[in-house]
Order: structure tokens, then sequence, then C-alpha cells
């Protein structure tokens, strides 16, 4: 990926994304400390082209014009990594796709300003608390159903049972509902609060928590979707 724009504009969009990789999956510093110069830093990310420079180039746009092509609009902060991947695979990393890492790299950014590092990591602690708290509780309704004791059962002892797995059912709904769901709930108000609402993770996490309270399968996979999320938080 080139990295040609000026000087102000590398600033700016390393700025913006809180020199950090945009890339949602990475999200790694780009610059540190030299550890040979206590007066230095080192440089890690790139200033790269959503759309090219030049003719030939990944994603490139003639429509753009040249002040276009080399405005801030058109670039984005990544790591060195991240910025080779983009642009060997540039029809999987598309313009729309470069743009929306963008958006949310720079609104995560402005969303830090207003996190400190130790709300995120009392977040962090609170979501293991909540995976916790749903594996203890889907264990516990699986213990205590009375669907095992269907299998074989006579016609009349079968409608007892019948009749036990329905309020068993309605029970666990009513459990999750008052010990589960407003944990949950309260950490993906957390969590919107410093990653965004648009956030795939945060996306994901609330479309499954629509319907978290249907069925102990749901419920894993709403600990699946609060363990993705805990894990784009720790890569902040």
């Amino acid at each position: 990926m080139r990295d040609d724009f000026k000087i102000p504009t590398r600033r700016a969009l390393a700025s913006r994304a809180g020199q950090r990789c945009s890339n949602p999956s990475c999200r790694r510093a780009t610059s540190k400390a030299d550890p040979g110069n206590s007066e230095n830093w080192l440089d890690l990310g790139v200033a790269g082209h959503i759309t090219a420079a030049s003719p030939g180039g990944p994603r490139y746009d003639p429509a753009l014009t040249q002040q276009q092509r080399r405005s801030a609009s058109n670039g984005i902060w990544l790591c060195h990594h991240c910025g080779k991947e983009v642009d060997s695979a540039a029809s999987t990393y598309t313009v729309d796709t470069l743009r929306t890492w963008k958006a949310q790299a720079e609104a995560c950014t402005a969303r830090d300003a207003a996190s400190t590092f130790d709300e995120i990591a009392r977040l962090i602690a609170d979501l293991e608390h909540v995976l916790t708290r749903i594996s203890d509780f889907i264990q516990d309704r699986q213990d205590t159903s009375p669907l095992y004791g269907l299998v074989g059962a006579r016609e009349a002892e079968w409608h007892h049972k019948t009749r036990d797995l329905m309020r068993h059912s309605t029970d666990t709904q009513t459990l999750w509902d008052a010990s589960v769901a407003p944990l949950v709930a309260d950490s993906l108000v957390r969590a919107s609060g410093i990653i965004g609402d648009q956030h795939p993770s945060i996306a994901e996490a609330r479309r499954v928590f629509s319907y978290a309270r249907t069925n102990l399968l749901v419920m894993a996979d709403m600990a699946e979707a609060l363990e993705e999320l805990r894990t784009h938080l720790l890569l902040r």
C-alpha cells in the first residue's frame, strides 16, 4: 500500500484513527517507544489510499480528481500488515469495506475520549461474569428438565411429564428475564457506548438477545455473541 500522502494529511489520518489500525479485527497500536532511543518513537502505521493514487492500483477510481485522490477522505490508517493485505486482496477488501473500517475506527476514537481503560476493563470483567452466569443457568435448566424422562414413558406418565416440560420451559424464560437478561442488556448498553451501536459484534449480540429467552440453544448462542464482543474489547 502506497503511503505518499503529505505529512499533515498522514498525521490527520493517524490521529483520527487513534494511532491504531482501522481494521476492526486488528486495531493494534501503530506507534510505540523506541527501545534504543528515549527521545524517539517508532511509526508502525501506513496512510493508505482507499482508491489507488494512480491507474492500475488497487480499487482505482477514474472518476476522482487528483486532488480527491490525495485528500484525507480517500485515506485510511492501517498497520503495515493490514495495509499489505488489503492491497493484495483488493477484490475482498472493497472501497465500501475500507470506508466502513475508517468510519468505525474514527467513531471508536471519539468514544475512547470518554471511556477510560478502567471502564473498559470493568466491562470486560462484567462480561466474563455474565458468560459464567449464562453457562450456570443453562446447566441448571438442563439438570432440572423433565425432558429426559419422556423417553419410554407410558401414555399417562407422558402427559404428566409433558405438562412438567411446558412448565419448566415457562419457568426457564421467567428466570432468564429476571436473573440473566438484565445483566446482558446492561453489558450491551455499556459496550455500545464504547465501540458504537453499528459495530458488527454489537448488532449480532442485540439480534440474538431479542429472542435469547426462547430456549437453551439460543441462550448458548447469546454466550457466543458476548464472547465475540469481549474479544473486540480486549483488542482495544
